[in-house]
């Protein structure tokens, strides 16, 4: 049986990556460690596994035991507002060094990775896998884009299959919701007013429904190297934020120009996703505006029920 070891999958992009994975068949196993046993999906198929992956020797007794063939690491420091240059990027970039040489040795085929568009020399602004600079602004796509060095040819010596999906900006229920969408329709939906910047900057966002089926996709195929994980069209933010503005009915509520533009923002950041499309076969099925509104309700039952 095809038995896949997800970290990170009580986390925003795990739980919607779940369901695919026990759908395709797989025997799933998921870590934990910040979250109640209790409040985490139940299914058949699925086990969960509670590890510190920081601590060596708790994760390599986790991959002993598991025997996993498949690997799926979502796992990654991501504290709203401090991730992009956290010194945990560090601790982060040694304990995924140490699971992915965890999995190898015990007999592990097949591993994915999350990437990220912060890898990407931004001011390309239409990034392609093979041609577009890798250039990191942040340590946090330093670390992940020094992970994937690592990775390669460490999978490629011990016969692993190695894939990584590089992830644009997600959006969709159960996000933190000190990030830009959720902030916004929290703040509306509570009556008070939304600070943004001038949100003239465009950006690719994708639903996570969509991120989630794309990644279980990459890790069912045989598939190697990089895959952009995203819409593939550009949205100026302030669209993006006027739309949810409009869909709530609480437009008077939008203030542009309340916050300072972080200094040396791209104009544009845009996936090419012409691998995902053609050698994957993916289509997204959540346009922007559906995956707003089916957002919006989720906030809404979470607010009000």
């Amino acid at each position: 049986m095809k038995k896949v070891l997800v970290t990170g999958a009580s986390g925003f992009i795990g739980k919607h990556i779940l369901p695919h994975l026990l759908g395709a068949g797989f025997e799933v196993h998921g870590t934990y460690f910040q979250h109640s046993l209790e409040s985490l999906p139940k299914g058949k198929g699925m086990n969960w596994h509670k590890v510190n992956l920081l601590d060596r020797a708790g994760t390599d007794a986790v991959l002993e035991k598991i025997k996993a063939t498949h690997l799926l690491h979502l796992a990654w420091y991501a504290e709203p507002g401090r991730f992009w240059d956290a010194p945990q990027n560090f601790d982060w970039l040694q304990a995924s060094s140490g699971l992915l040489r965890a999995f190898a040795k015990n007999g592990g085929k097949r591993f994915v990775g999350a990437g990220t568009c912060a890898e990407y020399y931004w001011k390309d602004g239409k990034l392609n896998e093979s041609s577009s600079l890798i250039k990191p602004a942040t340590l946090y796509g330093s670390c992940k884009s020094n992970f994937l060095k690592y990775a390669e040819p460490f999978c490629k010596e011990n016969n692993v299959s190695c894939a990584w999906g590089r992830l644009f900006w997600l959006y969709g229920p159960g996000e933190d919701e000190r990030r830009i969408v959720p902030s916004v329709i929290t703040s509306l939906l509570s009556g008070e007013e939304a600070q943004c910047t001038e949100s003239t900057q465009k950006r690719d966002f994708m639903h996570v429904g969509d991120a989630a089926r794309a990644l279980a996709a990459l890790l069912a195929s045989d598939k190697e190297g990089a895959f952009n994980i995203a819409s593939g069209q550009a949205v100026t933010l302030k669209d993006l934020i006027s739309h949810i503005g409009k869909l709530v009915d609480k437009e008077s509520l939008l203030n542009f120009g309340a916050k300072e533009t972080p200094p040396g923002e791209a104009p544009l950041v845009v996936a090419d996703i012409s691998r995902l499309y053609h050698e994957l076969n993916f289509r997204s099925e959540m346009n922007l505006d559906t995956g707003l509104r089916e957002t919006i309700s989720w906030w809404q039952r979470k607010i009000f029920s």
